[in-house]
């Protein structure tokens, strides 16, 4: 039921703040919310979010579109651009200290991310990049993904634990779905927690989220599911 769900999501947080403390070599983990339209999916993992912030936890949150499917990292940039807006409501010192660790992290590639999160501009004071960027070749892919890797480093610290939420995953970008499984594995990443919703109904066999997940259980990933029902 809905209470040992929300007993599990809370447990989970627990385990990743408490690995990242005891210096695990990754303290981050993925709890999956499955589910048909309608079940409350969402819902749950709202529920959760205040104890979590309670706890020192920051919550950003991203939302698949099937009419965006075609904007590869769409519902990732909505997540990173929302993290802006909430830093920019923080002191001076946090915003100074997010900018610094940015710098440090990304360097001179600064300015590709901000010409895709246009929000970085106001934490960073760097422009959006002169030369073009585009997201067509694999190459492109790969560099954006080690980028963002090192913001969320960045952005994830011990005091602050990350809580990532995406939700319906059933339509994520390739791209996507690649970012979220590197960030499983990123050993800077700590302490993180991903938090996914999906329509299981919708996520067959060979579907690329189905793919992802099977690649993660083999991986040796600290996963788990949970399931909404009416």
């Amino acid at each position: 039921g809905q209470e040992s769900n929300i007993k599990e999501l809370l447990l989970a947080f627990d385990r990743v703040v408490k690995n990242s403390q005891a210096n695990a070599v990754t303290s981050s983990e993925v709890v999956l919310v499955a589910g048909c339209s309608g079940t409350g999916k969402s819902s749950l993992v709202r529920h959760v979010q205040g104890p979590m912030m309670l706890k020192g936890g920051l919550i950003i949150f991203g939302k698949f579109d099937e009419k965006r499917k075609g904007q590869p990292l769409s519902a990732i940039v909505d997540a990173l651009e929302q993290f802006c807006d909430l830093l920019q409501m923080e002191s001076v010192e946090n915003i100074e200290a997010v900018r610094d660790a940015i710098k440090e992290a990304i360097g001179e590639d600064v300015s590709v991310l901000t010409g895709l999160i246009p929000g970085l501009i106001k934490i960073t004071g760097v422009p959006e990049g002169t030369s073009s960027f585009t997201l067509g070749s694999r190459e492109a892919h790969q560099r954006l993904i080690f980028l963002f890797g090192r913001l969320l480093g960045a952005i994830a610290r011990r005091s602050r634990p990350l809580i990532f939420f995406m939700d319906d995953l059933q339509w994520a970008d390739e791209v996507s779905l690649e970012l979220l499984r590197s960030f499983v594995f990123d050993t800077l990443l700590t302490p993180l927690l991903i938090l996914g919703c999906y329509r299981e109904n919708e996520v067959v066999e060979g579907h690329p989220l189905k793919v992802l997940l099977g690649k993660l259980v083999v991986s040796g990933a600290r996963i788990s599911t949970l399931r909404t029902s009416n």
